[in-house]
């Protein structure tokens, strides 16, 4: 990137996996969510995806949940040139809250 460009900012959203063609800014909310990004050191290129699920529903396959979300972006990387072995991951988020409406006891182990 050229010195003095200014990169974009961009909103990674649950259920959505993003590998932006350009340099930016990937930013996620994240609370009882986790966040996964891939990082490709010989490419500088990376990615973000953006979960709420730990695991989907039976034949349904969707990046509200962790693995269809993992593998998505794994898949993009891998055609933007990169190697599985030479990807950096890290996960932010995951917390739990037994207050929030809906929460279900031990899902988060899974």
């Amino acid at each position: 990137m050229p010195v003095g460009e200014e990169k974009r900012e961009l909103l990674v959203a649950p259920g959505h996996v993003v590998v932006p063609g350009s340099p930016a800014r990937l930013h996620a909310v994240v609370g009882s969510g986790v966040a996964v990004t891939l990082f490709s050191a010989r490419l500088k290129v990376g990615g973000m995806c953006h979960f709420c699920r730990p695991r989907r529903e039976r034949g349904v396959s969707t990046a509200w949940c962790a693995a269809p979300a993992i593998v998505g972006l794994t898949r993009i990387m891998e055609e933007q040139g990169a190697g599985v072995a030479e990807l950096r991951a890290s996960a932010h988020g995951g917390a739990e809250n037994p207050a929030a409406p809906g929460y279900v006891a031990g899902l988060a182990q899974e």
